[in-house]
């Protein structure tokens, strides 16, 4: 006789616990005082998160350079993500608690905050 409930892994099991389209804000958090005007000041933060996994890439349009950061987030078990950007000069992590996902972005000398519901 086949199986009625299939096994679920851990990561099939994040998946269905945090997988949907999270809209919200990212808002500049904190920054140097040299970096007066070079912070990008935020915006919308729309994320789709599918299998417990989402990508984010920051653009850092006033700086010299304009640095730019990719992230492939994973959940664990519990709702929390986290990821460093190739260079390893950016981090980015939060968690879901709920419908809602915070966290913060620690970029080129400007920190980013953000807060999304699914």
């Amino acid at each position: 006789m086949g199986q009625l409930h299939p096994d679920l892994s851990a990561q099939s099991y994040a998946g269905q616990r945090y997988d949907g389209s999270y809209s919200g804000t990212i808002t500049l958090g904190s920054y140097p005082p040299e970096f007066t005007g070079m912070c990008w000041q935020g915006g919308p933060f729309n994320v789709l998160v599918q299998n417990a996994t989402f990508q984010y890439l920051l653009t850092q349009p006033n700086i010299p350079g304009h640095p730019s950061a990719a992230f492939n987030l994973h959940f664990d078990e519990k709702g929390n993500f986290s990821d460093q950007s190739t260079a390893g000069e950016v981090s980015m992590a939060g968690k879901v608690t709920d419908k809602r996902m915070t966290g913060i972005v620690d970029g080129v000398n400007c920190v980013y905050k953000f807060q999304a519901d699914r």
